[in-house]
């Protein structure tokens, strides 16, 4: 298991191999000529989504490496989506299976406007994004995938892990933990309709861990996969992840297993009062929890986890 500094490191190092890759043609210019002006537009899935705050934090020091080296003239914004409490929905025509990501899709819209060099993005949606992605590429910009691939599209380069495998292991790991038997649930991301019927997340990322949880989990005829769980919104503030699973514990009090496809849980704010029996399940060993992408000290409330990266 990595520590908070350790992850910092290795998310900070792939930013600049990230930003370096997509820098390549710039820096190969002869040196007695100007510095060429590079423009990079950074697009997470929200502005106050607290898991890219690493991701934010390495590509700014990836750009102040290749500031200092001197060979660019080059500017990286965060272009992301507004996602913060009491920011007004963004108003953009799209079709009404692409509303979650229609936020990204406007900031992609602005990138391409702008004809920044080259785009760095954590795909909310695929098939919404595809579209721009391949426009972006049409007219000259480099697109590089992060964390969430379009792999349908034409963007240049995807930067992260198989999210499919990943699943597989955690599942498979978690059927260890419990012997091969007995009662699990899974914990993913979601978003809520207008009747608020709850919906699987269309992110490449979730859609393929999902996939490889349950691939593995049929594997294992004795784990019984009783419940999959909402976790929605990227607010720390906002306790719903875990009272999701206060609910969930509720209802299957003898639940021996969870996987948290998406660990956003244990970002959250006073997750001890908001979901005591979570918590107190873990620590009393009563309950096996694995997972992706915990931090800090929250780690602890996984048996095992996974950190978002390459290996």
């Amino acid at each position: 298991m990595f520590t908070q500094p350790a992850r910092a490191r290795i998310v900070a190092a792939h930013a600049r191999v990230a930003l370096f890759a997509l820098l390549l043609p710039a820096c190969a210019s002869d040196a007695e000529k100007p510095k060429p002006a590079v423009e990079i537009a950074w697009i997470s899935k929200g502005r106050c989504n607290s898991f890219f705050d690493i991701s934010r934090f390495g590509t700014r020091l990836a750009s102040q490496e290749l500031v200092a080296r001197g060979e660019v003239d080059l500017t990286v914004e965060l272009l992301e989506p507004e996602d913060c409490p009491g920011t007004p929905a963004t108003l953009v025509a799209v079709p009404e299976e692409c509303t979650t990501a229609a936020a990204q899709m406007a900031r992609v819209e602005e990138a391409i406007d702008r004809h920044v060099d080259a785009i760095a993005i954590s795909v909310s949606s695929p098939d919404c994004l595809t579209p721009l992605l391949d426009r972006a590429v049409e007219q000259g910009i480099k697109v590089l995938t992060f964390d969430a691939d379009a792999p349908g599209s034409r963007r240049h380069v995807y930067y992260g892990m198989d999210n499919q495998a990943a699943g597989r292991l955690v599942a498979r790991e978690l059927a260890d933990l419990l012997g091969d038997s007995g009662k699990v649930a899974i914990q993913t991301s979601m978003s809520k309709d207008a009747d608020g019927a709850y919906h699987l997340s269309t992110s490449a990322s979730y859609v393929d861990r999902m996939a490889g949880i349950e691939a593995e989990l049929a594997e294992h005829p004795d784990v019984e996969l009783v419940a999959t769980v909402p976790c929605i919104g990227n607010d720390p503030l906002d306790p719903t992840c875990a009272t999701e699973l206060e609910s969930l514990l509720a209802t299957e009090p003898d639940l021996e297993g969870l996987v948290l496809s998406r660990g956003k849980v244990l970002r959250e704010v006073d997750l001890a009062e908001n979901a005591p029996d979570f918590t107190a399940s873990v620590a009393s060993g009563q309950l096996r929890s694995v997972g992706f992408d915990a931090r800090g000290i929250r780690a602890s409330l996984l048996t095992i986890c996974h950190w978002t990266r390459l290996t």
